[in-house]
């Protein structure tokens, strides 16, 4: 199984929305959490696709899947409420980072229209929420480790 690459989408143009350098600056040194703490990347597409299927969001995203692994479709919400979520046990540091998942949620209901959150593979898991913007598609891409 191909994991999440550090690198931008190869559809990446040179001028991107601001929307996107938002998008980077939320997920900047943010990791998702599960039995591994995988990075979170940002992308953007400038494609125009009227009915996006699976296959179309996992190439604007610049991941690959195998033509065999299941794709699941989830919500914002199941991927999001829990690593935003402040609990009163939390250290300080957990509570900034509850927080920073907190705006990026917000952030991405807020800018991205028709959100989509679909997750590839077995116990290693390919996650891209993705959503239009003004020019074509943005989104995150990781992993979690789900057991």
């Amino acid at each position: 199984m191909s994991s999440v690459s550090d690198s931008a989408s190869a559809s990446q143009p040179s001028s991107k929305p601001s929307i996107v350098t938002q998008l980077e600056a939320l997920v900047k040194d943010l990791q998702m959490p599960s039995e591994t703490d995988a990075p979170i990347r940002a992308f953007f597409s400038p494609e125009s696709i009227d009915e996006p299927k699976p296959a179309d969001y996992a190439r604007i995203a610049g991941i690959e899947v195998k033509k065999d692994d299941a794709v699941e479709m989830r919500s914002l919400a199941d991927l999001l409420d829990g690593p935003s979520q402040e609990e009163d046990w939390m250290d300080d540091d957990e509570k900034e980072t509850a927080r920073c998942f907190a705006e990026l949620r917000a952030f991405l209901h807020a800018n991205l229209a028709e959100i989509e959150v679909l997750a590839w593979g077995g116990t290693e898991k390919q996650i891209v929420v993705a959503g239009r913007v003004e020019g074509g598609f943005a989104g995150i891409v990781t992993m979690v480790v789900e057991t």
